[in-house]
């Protein structure tokens, strides 16, 4: 009959020198083995009382997991510890176990429980633990589900990602997203004639991104602080590709404090797709000064002794050219009035014709009709001399309009030799501003005199035929057509001024780099100083006593550059992750110990990470992959460090749940709380992680 008993049982066999003991409490059983380092033999009364535990428990699985101190190589402990579980197995299939029940697992040393720099923490390490359960996993399953979430997890952060493409063929220094410089050299990859690379740099600063890429910074059970994680990757038609033998990428990784014991560790990736920083090396670092991204190029250009145009006169307001002055009626109207003053009686008639009785006849006009007839003459005479006076008035001001217009035109000529005069000037301008490549007064200039050869100015500016849409494009400077057109003219001609004229700051930076024919923009800016104001520096230097080059890079620290150090390496093999890291020292190794944490889940299901405030450190928590357990555990961490455990899975419904909580470590850490959360909303709580204080 099998006894009652908890679902999951440990019994530890350690592997150590000195003394053989048996533990039992709370359901756990512990055996310490008298081992001999580096052996793989257990004694028989061990085997004899562990034989008959095992016999007990008859319904339940048994796990076997190996473990080493760090003595030796990777490759040997990962031997050495599965040939230390293969033992105990055959051992107890010999011993009438069933082999369905066995489940063997090999570490190496990637799990310590104590310190390997000593005696005794090397011997502690060496152990096989066994684990009675009845809770199995399909380990199948659980691994397809880690896979999944963690292609959910890179899916948010490959939408930031971005590539360069490279003419393989030469040499060049690509400048990645967060500052990682990479240098390619020449003939570096086996493609294709004409096949143009694609080089995608990942890269991983941030401990958010640590937590979407699935990389913690631990080596074999051991905390790390990383300075950053790269990988390249390159490819040719779509296909990845890898470098020539022999051939290597320089790899440049920015750091603001150097770390003297930063190492470059390799990654070893294991089935479930987390990391294990293995195999250090050392690294080589740099220190240099960083121009701003917009340096001012327009050093001690040439003055633009310019004409001054004349005085413009007063430009004349528009007069509309009148009609001739019509006097014709106006003398009519003269003529009639002589007339009627000297002759008054020319027209007029002594008879009147009356009508009778016996019809019309003539009778003689009375004095009083002639006195009436005078008074109407007066009154006619009065008529015209008026008519005249307005007539008069008309006739001067038609005159004073044609005096108006002939003053206009004159003025309009005066206006005219000006504008001849001004625009001769402005042509011999132009040619010092072309000369000076002074960009606003060539723009000034060429527009003033648009309508004389404008765009045939500007196509030899730009080196073609600007001709419709694509000369606004060019000489308007939208888009980045012109800026281009005029450094690649520069650049045949090896034309410094030009950098004047180009507005973009990627086409000045790639005009001087390619004239000085410099790594890095900063000794581009140096050479040109030195080469456009050599005189200026020259006496600076020799009042200090030194080199040119040390009197301009101090000029522009005291402005504005600044300090940026570098770790420096070189990469052979693509699409592997490499670290920079270092082992952080956050307490005495006596006080590093194994916190653990119940999910409200199975671990199998879910994804939990340690992140620290005060270290560039992530750790994932050791869940294993049988157990169907709820609780998992971190080893070697220090007590009341502040850290934020982050913890993600994905519910039956497709839904992101997800728990932040900031503790302090604690040998069993407080319950987690989740909830649900989309994509953006999961990416804004997670930045909060890289801030250095946590709220």
């Amino acid at each position: 009959m099998t006894p009652t008993f908890p679902k999951s049982i440990y019994l530890v066999l350690f592997i150590i020198i000195g003394f053989l003991s048996t533990s039992q409490a709370q359901g756990n059983l512990s055996y310490k083995l008298n081992f001999e380092t580096a052996a793989s033999k257990l004694p028989q009364t061990v085997i004899d009382t562990l034989v008959t535990h095992l016999q007990t428990w008859q319904d339940y699985k048994i796990i076997l997991e190996g473990h080493t101190d760090n003595i030796g190589s990777l490759a040997y402990n990962q031997k050495l510890s599965l040939a230390r579980v293969n033992e105990i197995k055959s051992i107890l299939v010999h011993h009438k176990i069933e082999p369905k029940r066995i489940i063997i697992l090999a570490s190496g040393a990637s799990k310590p429980i104590a310190d390997n720099k000593t005696v005794e923490g090397r011997a502690k390490n060496r152990r096989v633990e066994v684990l009675l359960t009845t809770q199995v996993l399909d380990k199948a399953l659980v691994l397809e589900k880690t896979k999944q979430l963690n292609e959910k997890l890179f899916a948010l952060i490959n939408k930031r990602g971005t590539t360069h493409q490279i003419n393989p063929n030469i040499e060049q220094t690509i400048l990645a997203k967060q500052g990682t410089r990479v240098k390619i050299p020449a003939n570096a990859f086996e493609v294709p004639e004409g096949a143009k690379v694609l080089l995608k740099v990942t890269e991983v600063y941030r401990k958010s991104d640590m937590i979407l890429q699935n990389l913690a910074t631990v080596s074999n059970g051991h905390a790390l602080e990383t300075g950053g994680m790269i990988k390249i990757e390159a490819f040719a038609n779509g296909l990845p590709i890898q470098l020539k033998e022999g051939m290597a990428l320089g790899v440049e990784v920015p750091t603001e404090q150097v770390e003297d014991s930063m190492q470059l560790f390799a990654s070893e990736v294991a089935e479930d797709g987390s990391i294990n920083w293995v195999q250090p090396q050392p690294l080589a670092r740099k220190t240099r000064y960083v121009a701003p991204p917009n340096l001012n190029w327009n050093i001690s250009s040439p003055r633009n002794n310019l004409l001054m145009e004349p005085e413009e006169p007063l430009n004349p307001t528009f007069v509309k050219e009148p009609k001739p002055v019509d006097s014709s009626s106006y003398y009519v109207l003269k003529a009639r009035v002589k007339t009627l003053s000297e002759t008054p009686y020319k027209n007029y008639r002594n008879y009147k014709t009356v009508k009778g009785l016996f019809g019309k006849h003539k009778v003689k006009k009375s004095k009083k009709d002639s006195i009436n007839y005078l008074v109407s003459v007066q009154k006619m005479l009065k008529s015209l001399q008026h008519k005249i006076s307005g007539q008069e008035r008309r006739m001067l001001q038609d005159q004073q309009l044609i005096e108006d217009y002939k003053a206009y035109v004159a003025t309009l000529e005066q206006h005219k030799d000006w504008e001849q005069k001004r625009d001769s000037i402005y042509l011999k301008n132009l040619l010092v501003v072309t000369k000076n490549r002074d960009l606003n007064k060539m723009l000034q200039f060429s527009t003033a005199l648009k309508e004389r050869d404008y765009f045939k100015y500007w196509s030899g500016i730009y080196g073609i035929d600007i001709t419709g849409s694509r000369a606004y494009n060019a000489v308007g400077f939208e888009g980045n057509e012109g800026d281009s057109l005029l450094c690649i003219k520069a650049i045949a001609s090896k034309d410094t001024l030009t950098v004047n004229m180009i507005r973009q700051y990627k086409y000045k930076e790639k005009l001087m780099l390619s004239i000085y024919q410099t790594e890095t923009v900063e000794e581009a800016y140096i050479a040109h100083c030195k080469y456009r104001a050599y005189k200026k520096y020259k006496a600076i230097a020799d009042a200090q006593n030194i080199t040119i080059e040390e009197a301009i890079q101090r000029e522009q620290i005291q402005k504005n550059w600044v300090e940026e150090s570098r770790y420096l390496f070189q990469m052979a093999n693509l699409g592997n992750y490499i670290n920079c890291d270092f082992f952080p020292r956050m307490v005495p190794a006596e006080l590093l110990v194994t916190t653990t944490l119940n999910l409200p889940l199975s671990i199998g299901v879910a994804k939990t990470m340690m992140v620290f405030k005060n270290y560039n450190t992530v750790m994932a928590a050791d869940v294993g992959l049988y157990v169907n357990s709820n609780q998992c555990s971190w080893r070697n961490v220090p007590l009341e460090e502040p850290v934020k455990i982050v913890s993600i899975y994905i519910d039956a419904n497709e839904q992101m749940q997800v728990a932040i909580q900031e503790v302090n470590i604690q040998k069993e850490l407080p319950a987690l709380v989740y909830q649900p959360m989309t994509e953006q909303e999961f990416l804004r709580a997670l930045s909060k992680v890289n801030a250095l204080t946590m709220n």
